[in-house]
């Protein structure tokens, strides 16, 4: 403090050995009761006080400071900076200027507010927060190296609240989510989406037309596999499952197989030749001694509707009637001989 600001302190004579740095003389001063001594100015007898200010500068140079503070603000200024080395503060607030910096490096704060300004700044290497609030400003700052917080407030929200906010709308989660219509897993840009397990990839939809591939890293189909097909319901081309005993027939390219009876498969072949049969009597002798018919059949192979000697493939002889006796007539029935 300069000379004025010293001589203002409302120092009584219980506050003697009170110690101060004067900015206009550049030294300590002494408060022995009645008056301020000049550290800076040696006594023509007694200690050196010129040597006593050199000793207490170059000691305070080195040391580090503990500061216990209950309530330290940095308000109201184009400039505020505070650098604390070890600190335990209550109540921290750096507030309401062009900037605002403050650099600790220890502290165990209770509140620190970091609010309201163009720029505020907090640079914290090893800290423990119950609250910190960085609000309300165009440009808030925090760089914590190592920090404990209570309670974490960005932008009026608590950080808990702000992660599971982000959580629950940007991240797809192992436990679930409480999606909306919105919600999209995958890729918004013309990259492939590739799904790893083992680490391995597994699936892959690619980007261009939509193909999926199973352990397919390039698929070229809607659904391109490599490996086994192993399903146990129905396969339904265009929706239709088919009935008992229908055969899936392919209809070409980019167009769905259809089911058809096995039946249907067949081509319709050439006719085929009629079977004909020729009766002649056989008179009795050798072959039939009682007489009888001849019975010749065979296969029409010139189609000309006569069985021809060369169409004869089998012969019955001796086909005979038998009479069986009635009241007034006889029954006859064709028998072998």
């Amino acid at each position: 403090m300069n000379t004025t600001q010293m001589n203002a302190i409302g120092v009584t004579a219980t506050e003697n050995a009170l110690l101060v740095y004067n900015t206009d003389s550049n030294c300590y001063h002494f408060y022995n009761g009645t008056l301020w001594k000049n550290l800076c100015v040696a006594k023509a007898t007694g200690a050196d006080t010129a040597a006593i200010n050199k000793a207490i500068k170059n000691y305070l140079s080195n040391v580090t400071y503990t500061t216990v503070v209950n309530n330290i603000q940095i308000d109201s200024s184009v400039n505020n900076y505070s650098t604390t080395n070890v600190s335990n503060v209550n109540i921290l607030n750096v507030d309401t200027s062009v900037t605002n910096v403050s650099n600790t490096n220890i502290t165990n704060t209770n509140i620190l507010n970091v609010d309201t300004s163009i720029t505020n700044v907090s640079n914290t290497n090893v800290s423990n927060v119950n609250i910190l609030n960085t609000d309300t400003t165009i440009s808030n700052y925090t760089s914590s190296t190592n920090a404990t917080f209570t309670n974490l407030t960005v932008g009026g929200q608590t950080i808990n609240n702000l992660i599971g906010d982000s959580i629950a709308t940007q991240a797809w989660l192992q436990k679930g989510n409480n999606a909306n219509p919105n919600n999209k897993l995958g890729t918004l840009n013309n990259t492939d989406l590739h799904v790893y397990a083992g680490g391995l990839e597994r699936i892959t939809v690619g980007a261009g037309v939509g193909n999926v591939g199973i352990n397919q890293g390039l698929p070229t189909q809607k659904l391109d596999v490599v490996g086994n097909v192993q399903f146990t319901g129905a396969l339904m081309p265009g929706t239709d499952a088919g009935t008992t005993g229908k055969v899936l027939v392919s209809q070409g390219t980019n167009s769905a197989p259809i089911w058809v009876a096995p039946g249907s498969l067949g081509t319709t072949g050439t006719p085929g030749n009629n079977a004909l049969s020729k009766t002649t009597a056989e008179p009795a002798g050798v072959n039939c001694p009682n007489g009888g018919q001849k019975i010749e059949t065979g296969v029409d192979i010139n189609a000309n509707n006569i069985l021809d000697a060369s169409e004869i493939t089998a012969t019955q002889l001796c086909v005979q009637r038998r009479y069986r006796p009635t009241r007034r007539s006889r029954s006859c029935w064709p028998s072998r001989c």
